[in-house]
């Protein structure tokens, strides 16, 4: 309530911000009134009704409050109503506020007729009808064609009695549209996905992130979760991890996200990245059906696969592979890594040429095949050529982990005419625990003899470990320069030599 007095004196109250959209009593067909003059009564007081804010569709509205004396207008301000409002006391809003949801604003576009001429064509390109006009002479007096048509969504077309010039504003109420080039412009709870577009974007301040963050591509870094949130193609995590393989630069690294994975495709990595897991959180389980190396990488250098559960899913799938399966590769790092309940096979298989890797700090268990299986083929850390393929050199060998399971560590020569380049030799084997397997804890197989096959040599051995087989260790006779640092306790050996003629 306020007290005013006069002629022709009101408080006009007009509802403000609602577009081209009727606004209406939310949950009703109401239609609210877009304006209400209140006059005063004989006190000089005035009272009235108005809708609350909060209850008008669309979202964002307020009211503009103006009082009027004797016809003029001498005050308005800006006001949310949505309780008992007493004009004397109330704050205006300092500012309008911000935009609802679904909220629209007036778009205008200036039409210049610097030439005379009887008929103006202004293409403004708003899509919508009618639109508003109004049109002022050169010296910005309002005038009045004789014909206005509005009638194409995009063009307004005037006509005159005669030539003039001067400026046609046509106006409409449209979506929020911000340019690229406006400055601090931020889009707050929208109701769709926002794509920031344009050069880089650099923030400075400290950043909270209370929700969930996704994500895609981070500098260097692709990322893959459970729900493929990437969208990476493909219908598995292996096939989601090449996805993004193939996505990641030169140096780059793909970071698995905590969870419960199936593999049904065979992961494929590429020279140069890294495939990192969240602290052996990110379990990759092998389908019921899957039958190969899960990890399988040929001809390919600086790879590195670190902190991931690999499970050959021992008690669903019979088949046998391996957890890591290298042919050609160099410079590799497999470190951190839980490799488990796998049915048979080399689980980590170093073959043809692979040289200068180094497998590190991993735990391998519940592997291979139960006696009376021999460790041929099922060891859990193979140092083994195929055939007549090139050996394996300077590889390190250092504190894993290998229990539970059939044999420990292989180390295998090639079966070609002894050359340097094809030997295996010069690897390290130090300072591992092998511990409660079925056959050998480390075996080091020269095939055909050194007349017929290549050398295994200058390999260094020191092993940690309580029992692991009952074996003897024999003399290194024909295996030339392998070193045995430190073994076990008597009748507990843990290293065998053969070598078959």
């Amino acid at each position: 309530m306020v007290s005013i007095t006069g002629n022709n004196t009101y408080v006009r109250i007009t509802l403000q911000n609602y577009g081209a959209n009727l606004p209406q009593v939310v949950g009703t067909n109401v239609i609210v009134s877009p304006y209400e003059n209140f006059t005063p009564n004989l006190s000089g007081n005035f009272s009235g009704t108005v809708q609350a804010n909060s209850r008008i569709l669309p979202s964002g509205t307020y009211y503009q409050v103006c009082v009027f004396y004797n016809g003029q207008q001498f005050r308005c301000g800006n006001y949310l109503i949505n309780s008992a409002f007493d004009l004397n006391s109330a704050i205006p809003l300092s500012s309008i506020p911000v935009m609802g949801m679904n909220q629209v604003v007036v778009q205008s576009f200036l039409c210049p007729q610097v030439v005379a001429v009887t008929t103006w064509t202004c293409t403004h390109n708003f899509n919508d009808f009618p639109v508003f006009t109004q049109v002022s002479d050169s010296a910005g007096r309002q005038i009045f064609p004789d014909t206005t048509s509005v009638s194409n969504p995009n063009v307004a077309v005037f006509t005159f009695l005669t030539p003039q010039a001067g400026n046609a504003l046509i106006t409409h109420a449209g979506s929020i549209a911000i340019a690229t080039n406006q400055p601090n412009a931020v889009v707050q709870n929208p109701v769709a996905p926002q794509i920031i577009q344009g050069p880089p974007l650099a923030v400075s301040a400290n950043t909270s992130f209370t929700g969930l963050l996704t994500c895609k591509q981070f500098d260097s870094v692709r990322c893959v979760d459970a729900v493929n949130s990437a969208g990476w193609v493909g219908s598995d995590v292996g096939a989601w991890i090449n996805a993004a393989l193939a996505d990641t630069p030169n140096g780059g690294t793909v970071r698995i996200a905590p969870g419960a994975y199936t593999l049904s495709t065979q992961v494929v990595p590429t020279s140069n990245v890294k495939i990192e897991c969240a602290s052996n959180t990110a379990v990759l389980t092998a389908s019921a059906s899957f039958n190969a190396a899960m990890v399988s990488a040929s001809g390919i250098s600086n790879v590195s696969l670190t902190g991931c559960t690999l499970d050959g899913n021992r008690s669903g799938n019979a088949n046998q592979f391996g957890a890591i399966s290298l042919t050609n590769a160099t410079k590799g790092k497999i470190v951190g890594n839980h490799f488990q309940n796998f049915s048979g096979g080399r689980i980590v298989y170093l073959s043809n040429g692979s040289n200068g890797n180094t497998v590190q700090d991993n735990e391998i268990d519940h592997y291979g095949q139960p006696l009376p299986a021999v460790a041929n083929g099922n060891e859990g850390i193979a140092l083994a050529p195929s055939g007549s393929g090139a050996g394996t050199q300077d590889n390190d060998i250092l504190h894993n982990f290998i229990h539970d399971g059939n044999g420990g560590i292989g180390v295998y020569n090639s079966n070609a005419v002894p050359s340097v380049s094809t030997n295996t030799s010069n690897n390290r084997i130090l300072d591992n625990r092998i511990q409660g397997l079925a056959n050998d804890g480390i075996l080091l197989f020269n095939s055909n003899n050194t007349s017929n096959g290549s050398l295994i040599q200058g390999t260094l051995i020191k092993v940690i470990s309580s029992a692991a087989m009952v074996g003897r260790l024999t003399e290194l006779g024909g295996i030339p320069r392998t070193v045995l640092l430190h073994c076990c306790k008597a009748d507990q050996a843990l290293v065998r030599v053969w070598e078959l003629t």
